[in-house]
């Protein structure tokens, strides 16, 4: 003989949209998560398709070509800015804004050792970001 569920623990189907809405939000984040992380990705490299042509113009002590490459560079980076500031921690912004400082300084003090290196920090700090975005996805899942 089967056995009888009490009513007061039958299922009635109440729960069932708020699973459906449970399941949609989780989607959504997920998908937001993954849209962010591409956007970041495709945008740091954006920027760094620059870095090659700065780093040339800096090692031939080319000036006008590096303030010409960098005032480009800078130009993408402002473009972006405002989206990396939603989406990542400010202090990466910060780091990021100051290696351009930094690296304008030297252009225009024609350090061209200094703003090498202040260039491959530039390039640390704008490529690592996405992959620290994407580690913290990674552990979400």
């Amino acid at each position: 003989m089967p056995r009888k569920i009490p009513k007061n623990k039958q299922h009635n189907g109440q729960l069932v949209p708020v699973y459906i809405g449970l399941f949609i939000t989780v989607i959504i984040i997920l998908f937001l998560g993954i849209g962010n992380l591409l956007f970041l990705s495709f945008s740091s490299s954006q920027i760094a398709e620059h870095f090659e042509a700065l780093e040339m113009a800096l090692k031939d002590e080319n000036w006008q070509e590096a303030n010409t490459v960098f005032k480009e560079t800078n130009n993408h980076w402002d473009n972006q800015k405002a989206w990396w500031q939603m989406t990542i921690d400010h202090k990466d912004v910060e780091k990021i804004d100051n290696s351009f400082t930094a690296l304008y300084a030297n252009i225009l003090t024609y350090n061209s050792k200094a703003a090498i290196k202040e260039l491959y920090i530039l390039q640390y700090n704008l490529l690592h970001i996405p992959e620290v975005e994407a580690i913290s996805i990674t552990n979400i899942l």
